[in-house]
């Protein structure tokens, strides 16, 4: 997974609202993992397949989050 992301986001101030549908999808796995908290609406099926995502709030990031988002990169942290 990467974690481009959470270093962006650790820099910012939240909440911070995220409307990249792929950076979403993202946001989905870190929430799973338990590193950030946040507000992520379910998408809206569209005609033909297609689908329509509203923008998500991220409200903070967790320990856990920060941990890796102040981590060097390239090493993995342990758990």
């Amino acid at each position: 997974m990467s974690y481009a992301l959470l270093r962006s986001l650790a820099t910012q101030s939240l909440p911070a609202t995220v409307s990249n549908p792929e950076d979403i999808d993202l946001l989905r796995a870190y929430v799973a993992a338990r590193l950030v908290e946040a507000d992520i609406p379910k998408p809206e099926l569209l005609p033909h397949g297609q689908r329509a995502q509203a923008p998500t709030t991220v409200k903070a990031i967790t320990v856990a989050g920060r941990k890796i988002a102040e981590a060097p990169q390239g090493r993995r942290q342990r758990r």
